[in-house]
């Protein structure tokens, strides 16, 4: 079996204690390293190059979302979960911009933590569709064309790469997509890393919301 690493910062010491709990009682998933706050993720990500980081957005010295920042700019960076004790949609969405692939809420159960970890970990989406309506309709209020770029290129896509960006857009993982679609799960992963190259997405995530609002601008609904 595979072990998820994980590297985890925040800047309570309790909750970096029941995080590791309850990621490390998977049994497939192990913390590797801990930090209190933004500027201790970077060397803890260069010297352990975890397949995760799960970090805090509200921090002393450097928050989450410069953090992210800076990670998502080193070599082969993780896919960084953010953490948020409330759904503060404009600093999830600053942390989204930046470069995380999703982020969790601090309330949600320890099944969706670990869940979270795992699709994270293997590229999958984090972000269910009702998050997904809720940030889109909150990037619409504070950042108004956020992702006008993207969805302008977007008829660069083939039809294969479309029919797969709107799966990403209703949250579906890989699998899902492949058995949706017909599909070998290795051939839609393909597929997500050539859409993500054309639309000029930083992951996943960011193409979701793309695919979103386009479907919301199709529909009518905008």
């Amino acid at each position: 079996m595979t072990t998820i690493q994980v590297v985890l910062v925040d800047d309570q010491d309790l909750v970096r204690a029941g995080i590791r709990a309850i990621l490390e009682q998977a049994g497939d998933i192990e913390v590797v390293a801990e930090g209190a706050d933004g500027i201790e993720a970077l060397p803890l990500v260069r010297t352990h190059r975890p397949d995760v980081l799960l970090m805090d957005l509200r921090m002393p010295r450097m928050n989450g979302v410069r953090a992210t920042e800076l990670v998502r700019a080193l070599d082969n960076p993780p896919p960084v979960l953010v953490l948020t004790t409330f759904e503060d949609d404009a600093s999830v969405l600053n942390a989204l911009r930046a470069g995380a692939g999703g982020y969790l809420v601090k309330s949600l159960r320890p099944e969706q933590l670990i869940a979270a970890a795992r699709s994270a970990a293997t590229g999958d989406a984090v972000l269910t569709a009702p998050v997904l309506d809720r940030l889109v309709t909150r990037t619409r209020t504070v950042c108004p064309g956020l992702f006008a770029a993207e969805r302008r290129r977007i008829p660069l896509l083939s039809d294969r790469e479309r029919q797969v960006l709107d799966r990403i857009g209703q949250g579906m993982a890989n699998d899902d997509i492949a058995t949706e679609l017909g599909m070998r799960p290795t051939s839609v992963r393909t597929y997500v890393s050539r859409l993500l190259a054309k639309l000029g997405t930083a992951n996943r995530t960011q193409a979701a919301l793309v695919a979103y609002e386009e479907r919301l601008v199709e529909g009518g609904s905008a």
